[in-house]
């Protein structure tokens, strides 16, 4: 019995060893494995953080090149077969272009990576520029977009490895067009001056960056000038940017002692001075675009030569005095002429008897003409029904009141035009008001839009809209409650106007329709509408000014439905019900630009760059009903808390379709941008 108990106490012994054992190897193996693990992670973060500073390389290695510059010794020329040529071959790009290109990357950008470093495995660069959802057309175009991806191993554990993508687009245009918000000269009143609290997702260019916690405004009753006492400031939180700061080899946090306490929720983006920037010569760029307007309308126009006016009037008195005028009476009982009178005639050109008299013409009944209809002389259209004209050349003024459905093909005028476009009783087409091609206007162009008016049409197959206008004196579009649709260009050689209703009383509703390029020689105003992008918000409006830019009353006092930021909030405004429609549009200006969201609330889809000034002023929130209230809140020292965690008045998201659209309409420069998109990791 005791020799049975000692041999079970042996293997009770025995058997606790073994569990001990057992548990002390599995705790030791548990330990080697997590460090192992622990080890593996290191080496995987480690080689991310290679693959992301080789993709950076590779991209810096671009713009070297595009710079003419070697990118295996930065210090020497590049060699000239490499160089990229931006000259066209009757119009097209020269097949030279795309070979160069592709000699470039395979030659010269791939092989110093491979031969880098044993931890690239593999680096491709595609081009993908006719791909989706880009579909540049190639034999048109210089911009490219180009496809990278680095696949990067550890040298000591090949098993851990990473693969980064990333798209580049090349484009031989500004550089103001890929930041969200910029300006490029540095001073006294000159910079970015950012007042308050906008919220910007994209990057950001700044030579010289002020930054204020506090947001200005001017109330309606004052006169408020630079630097005197008639402003009002509301205390605010600082500016949110999820996106990176550039400027041309300056330390801005230095210099403007810049740090995450001037920063939304002390998130401080990071200040990369490494930019090159590319400005834009905007005379010349006018210069250029006017003329290459006029010649696809009519090759026989030119305004760089500093004669246009000449020209034109000789152009088109020529157009009207090439046969023996019909004279059109001018006797009390024959005031006005209705045209369908005349259309049974052969009629090349009207001309009213009293030449100290405008001609008075009316549309009465459903009328289609099949030739062009020739004035001469200042002259007053109203259309009550449906007219169609294939071409209107007018040697003077032309008023046109339209109640109807009028469609003109072409408009040529020496002097002023100005359309109304109202809403009648007899028309039987949803269509109101109808340019379908192009204007050249020798004065002002005004259009009134109380129905639907339309400038250029998108084409069956898709490509590029009409619509071409040429204005030499200022031009002014105005709608009211009602969509007003411009595809196609328009240059003005004056000041540019678009509003909507500007009643105080009315909702501020009004909306233009874009997909349009305008270059304005003077200054440019924009009140009370909204800026919609056509086909479904797929276009937007590009907007390029020679003098000041002045945006005023968008979504005035208009809330989003939920002023509350999300925890995870990114810098992306989310409105699902569309309350607050997003300006698609980017905006430059050559001189100065001073913006409000304040009791406005701007909502941008592209971007904003005011070459000398830009000012930004912004509040967070929807506390403000009317101007009564922003006067309470200002100097209210609490405001910053109450603002904290509350959407932006002011909001920019840059849009890179800016870069992809239009492409020959936009300003052009003598080297390709290198404009790298987001990254992403395989």
């Amino acid at each position: 019995m005791m020799k049975n108990e000692k041999g079970s106490s042996l293997i009770t012994v025995l058997l606790v060893a073994l569990i001990f054992m057992t548990i002390g190897l599995a705790i030791i193996s548990a330990s080697i494995n997590g460090a192992l693990r622990t080890e593996i992670r290191e080496t995987d973060i480690d080689v991310t953080y290679q693959a992301n500073n080789i993709m950076e390389e590779i991209i810096a290695d671009l713009k070297l090149a595009m710079q003419k510059k070697d990118p295996r010794n930065p210090g020497q020329p590049l060699p000239e077969k490499y160089h990229l040529s931006l000259l066209k071959n009757g119009g097209t790009v020269d097949p030279s272009f795309d070979q160069t290109l592709e000699d470039l990357r395979e030659e010269i950008i791939i092989p110093k990576y491979l031969n880098l470093s044993s931890s690239v495995e593999s680096l491709e660069i595609e081009d993908i520029s006719e791909k989706e959802p880009y579909l540049i057309n190639k034999h048109l175009h210089f911009t490219r977009v180009l496809e990278i991806k680095v696949t990067v191993k550890d040298t000591h554990q090949a098993t851990v490895k990473r693969t980064m993508k990333r798209n580049v687009i090349l484009s031989p245009t500004p550089s103001f067009l890929q930041y969200a918000v910029g300006s490029l000269e540095e001073g006294d009143n000159k910079g970015l001056e950012i007042n308050g609290s906008p919220n910007i997702l994209g990057n950001v260019f700044a030579n010289d960056l002020k930054i204020s916690e506090n947001a200005k405004f001017c109330p309606t009753n004052k006169v408020c000038r630079p630097n005197n006492d008639e402003w009002l400031e509301i205390p605010t939180p600082y500016p949110s940017i999820f996106g990176d700061i550039y400027s041309e080899g300056k330390d801005l946090r230095t210099s403007s002692s810049l740090g995450e306490d001037h920063f939304y929720k002390q998130k401080m983006p990071l200040f990369k001075n490494d930019s090159h920037f590319i400005d834009v010569n905007f005379k010349k760029t006018f210069d250029t675009q006017a003329d290459e307007l006029l010649q696809k309308t009519d090759g026989a126009l030119q305004y760089s030569d500093g004669n246009f006016t000449t020209h034109f009037n000789s152009y088109i008195t020529d157009l009207v005095s090439t046969s023996q005028p019909t004279l059109l009476p001018s006797s009390d009982d024959a005031d006005t002429v209705d045209l369908k009178d005349l259309s049974g005639t052969p009629i090349t050109v009207l001309k009213w008897k009293n030449p100290g008299q405008s001609m008075k013409l009316s549309n009465t009944s459903n009328l289609e003409l099949s030739e062009p209809l020739k004035i001469d002389g200042d002259v007053i259209l109203s259309n009550t029904h449906s007219l169609t004209i294939p071409r209107l050349i007018v040697n003077g003024d032309i008023t046109i009141t339209n109640y109807g459905d009028l469609e003109i093909d072409n408009l040529y005028a020496t002097g002023d035009v100005t359309i109304a476009n109202f809403i009648g009783n007899h028309s039987s087409s949803t269509k109101k008001g109808f340019v379908k091609n192009s204007m050249i206007i020798g004065g002002n162009l005004e259009i009134i839009n109380d129905t639907d008016f339309q400038i250029g049409e998108r084409p069956s197959d898709d490509s590029q809209s009409t619509g071409n206008v040429f204005v030499y004196g200022n031009t002014k579009l105005v709608t009211n409650d009602r969509p007003f649709t411009v595809r196609g260009n328009i240059i003005t050689n004056g000041d540019l106007f678009i509003s909507g209703n500007d009643d105080l009383n009315e909702n501020e509703d009004d909306d233009f329709i874009f997909d349009s390029v305008l270059y304005v020689k003077g200054q440019s105003f924009i009140s009370n509408v909204n800026i919609i992008g056509a086909d479904n918000y797929d276009k937007q409006l590009v907007l390029l000014s020679g003098e000041d830019l002045t945006i005023t009353r968008i979504n005035e006092f208009k809330n989003f439905p939920n002023m509350n930021e999300p925890d995870d909030f990114k810098g992306e405004v989310t409105d699902n019900t569309n309350t607050i429609k997003p300006l698609k549009a980017f905006f430059y200006t050559h001189k100065n630009a001073e913006l409000y969201g304040v009791g406005s609330l701007f909502y941008i889809e592209g971007g904003l760059f005011a070459r000398n000034h830009l000012v930004i002023n912004a509040i967070r929130g929807g506390q403000a009903d009317n101007e009564g209230d922003l006067k309470q809140m200002a100097d209210d020292r609490n405001q910053p808390n109450l603002q904290t965690g509350k959407y932006s008045r002011f909001n920019v998201k840059y849009d890179k379709k800016v870069l992809l659209r239009r492409i020959d309409d936009l300003p052009l420069v003598d080297e390709l941008q290198v404009i790298p998109d987001a990254i992403e990791l395989q």
